[in-house]
């Protein structure tokens, strides 16, 4: 009789010859380094090999090995290297990579489910990878007496069979489930976790990426990202120690009947939405001049499709026009086909021309007459928030269209200067943003007379800079270097966040210190950014501008004229345009790109003459905390970035790297000061 293991002893000898065929040439070629070819040799055939000889993937996934092996057959070695070459790396908020590595596996695994015969590998995201993590995250659980959490969905491929994955994980370790059974926005499962008395939370998401992309996030307890501690812990401890043989049994529906599964919905869906509606301000301005706002919007094809028009709806904002193209659930998103990168990102120029367009055609009259007066955009799992805005007539020949994206900086610069014109006390109020978010925002604070601490990139940082202004800890670089970039205006009686910011359109509010472990902040919404909270401040903000018979732009010129603002130009760019650069040849181009600018950092520093774009550079920077040097293999690696300063340290360029892709930020600010003479 045949043996099969004898049948994939001819696979992977086939598959050695190629992959080191591929990777010397790409060595040959200067695509990677001597460093990466000798890494790339050891792991991706050790690996490769470990998942053709594991009896239990076969269990987990019984048509795994027909994928990978028919890759091997047509001579995928890139693909190969990089599903096989680590594992999914573990970042700040959870797990997220390639869940097909073409759009023919995405359609294969959209058709046939999560044993769909597709190359899968430790460094994509798949079924036995889900388990194998699930398993791990199970176990702290079990070892720190954690008995319930909370599992959520968006409009991913697959979305909800993933959910069901983990769900079984979880039952099997007799750990009560609360599942929604319908895809819903991240920030509503920050919600219930906090609200049902969880003790984790996950939720199967890939954010904005594109549609290949899938993966999940962890929240703690508090509804708030995990700590760095905490995670450090799971992942050294258990992520890292458990193999797939500790993969228990996987029959969802048989391990749903038992008592400790709970489907939910309704009953969180309701109290979360009310929740957000107390953050409205001036609720008599939005019953006269909400419903004279006239909104569009576009869900992007996510889970905040129902949300955020029933908030809206509920709010008074009731002449809100649903964008049907870009509403219907749908993980291949539609209209994100004219590069397989392209990504159902709000705050994307690309994706805010989609809305448009899709606007544009399906309520002619309205454009034309431009009646419209917002779009609100939020990406598929709805914790991020954009705004496209009408261009006022007088600023027509600036902008050269009707409507235009209004950049992350200047939608959150808005979102707190109409808040703080509504406050009564400022000396126990602090903001909390990240390095890479216009310095406008730090001078609106300080206008006010409102504290600021400056973190790290990420609502993660954000969330544990806030938690540990109320534990009472003195912040600064030099006390918290993985944490803060700086601080301003701090003291021990500000206690009370008003504002979470940050560039990537993440906003929320974390309010005073929280009564309990357990507990949101006292006045204050999840310990997360939250797209659909910002979806409802900005159609406040609209209804605020219609009252005074101006559009957002106009009041955005009125901040920037006042002269302890001044004007701020930001502006970023992705590298590539869409998504990650591929394979190893990716790696090696960006530690490259992040090399160069370190020599040109030096010579700054030894005072050459060094310009960018014409602009003599003064000054700089390299940041790094170490969260990636392992990931990276470079002490130092710089994870935060290196930036470089011009005329003063309200201009400059930031190079930020990706820590878990292959993929490169720039950010660059400049800044113009204003006095009553320029003012028109």
């Amino acid at each position: 009789m045949n043996n099969p293991k004898n049948n994939f002893i001819a696979v992977f000898n086939d598959s050695v010859k190629g992959i080191e065929s591929y990777l010397e040439s790409s060595f040959q070629k200067g695509h990677i380094s001597e460093e990466l070819l000798k890494k790339a040799k050891v792991n991706v055939l050790r690996n490769l090999q470990d998942w053709l000889f594991n009896d239990r993937i076969d269990q987990i996934s019984p048509r795994a090995k027909e994928g990978i092996t028919k890759a091997i057959e047509e001579g995928r070695w890139p693909d190969l290297v990089e599903a096989y070459i680590d594992d999914v790396a573990f970042g700040t908020a959870g797990i997220r990579g390639l869940a097909a590595l073409s759009d023919e596996e995405l359609l294969l695994l959209n058709k046939e489910g999560l044993d769909a015969p597709i190359l899968k590998g430790p460094n994509t995201i798949n079924n036995i990878v889900f388990a194998r993590t699930a398993t791990a995250i199970a176990r702290y659980m079990e070892t720190n007496s954690y008995s319930s959490i909370v599992i959520g969905f968006d409009s991913r491929i697959q979305g909800k069979a993933f959910a069901e994955l983990l769900a079984s994980i979880f039952l099997n370790y007799d750990i009560k489930v609360y599942f929604f059974d319908t895809a819903v926005p991240y920030p509503e499962v920050l919600f219930a976790v906090p609200t049902l008395k969880a003790d984790i939370g996950l939720f199967i998401s890939a954010s904005h990426n594109d549609r290949r992309y899938n993966g999940f996030k962890i929240c703690s307890l508090d509804g708030a990202p995990i700590s760095v501690t905490e995670r450090d812990n799971l992942y050294d401890n258990y992520i890292k120690k458990t193999e797939i043989a500790h993969v228990p049994e996987i029959v969802f529906e048989r391990l749903t009947k038992k008592t400790n599964f709970q489907v939910i919905g309704e009953e969180i869906h309701k109290p979360f939405v009310d929740h957000m509606r107390q953050f409205l301000i001036n609720k008599e301005l939005i019953k006269e001049f909400g419903p004279k706002v006239l909104i569009g919007y576009s869900a992007f094809n996510g889970a905040g499709r129902n949300t955020v028009p029933g908030l809206l709806e509920n709010s008074n904002f009731t002449n809100v026009q649903i964008i049907k193209e870009l509403f219907e659930m749908d993980g291949l998103f539609p209209a994100f086909q004219e590069h397989p990168d392209q990504q159902p990102d709000p705050g994307d120029e690309s994706a805010a021309r989609i809305a448009i367009e899709a606007y544009k055609k399906e309520y002619p009259a309205d454009f034309k007459n431009k009646n419209l007066d917002i779009i609100i955009g939020t990406d598929p799992d709805a914790d991020r928030a954009s705004v496209i805005i009408k261009v006022p007539d007088n600023q027509l020949e600036i902008f050269n269209e009707p409507y235009t994206l209004l950049p992350a900086d200047e939608i959150w610069l808005l979102v707190l200067w109409y808040r703080l014109q509504h406050l009564k006390r400022f000396d126990d109020k602090f903001i909390a943003y990240t390095h890479v978010t216009s310095d406008s925002i730090g001078r609106l604070a300080k206008k006010y007379d409102v504290g600021a601490v400056r973190t790290w990139v990420g609502f993660t940082w954000i969330a544990s800079a806030v938690n540990k202004v109320w534990q009472g800890e003195k912040l600064s670089r030099d006390t918290h270097p993985y944490l803060i970039y700086e601080t301003n205006d701090m003291n021990e009686m500000r206690v009370n966040n008003i504002s979470g910011l940050e560039q990537s359109y993440g906003f929320g509010f974390f309010g005073g210190p929280a009564p309990d472990e357990r507990s949101f902040g006292s006045g204050g919404h999840v310990k997360d950014k939250d797209g659909t909270l910002g979806a409802l401040m900005l159609a406040e903000i609209a209804a605020y501008a219609k009252s005074q018979n101006k559009t957002l732009i106009d009041l955005i010129d009125e901040i920037y004229l006042n002269p302890e603002i001044g004007l701020f130009v930001n502006y970023y760019e992705a590298e590539p345009r869409y998504g990650a650069y591929r394979s190893l040849e990716g790696f090696s181009k960006k530690v490259s790109v992040l090399k160069n600018a370190l020599k040109i950092l030096e010579d700054v520093k030894n005072g050459k003459d060094v310009r960018i774009a014409d602009l003599k550079v003064s000054g700089g920077e390299q940041y790094q905390t170490g969260k990636y040097d392992t990931l990276h293999n470079w002490k130092g690696f710089p994870d935060e970035g290196i930036r470089f300063w011009f005329s003063d340290r309200e201009n400059w360029l930031i190079l930020r790297p990706s820590g878990t892709a292959q993929a490169l930020r720039f950010h660059t600010q400049l800044h113009f000061e204003v006095t009553e003479k320029d003012i028109l």
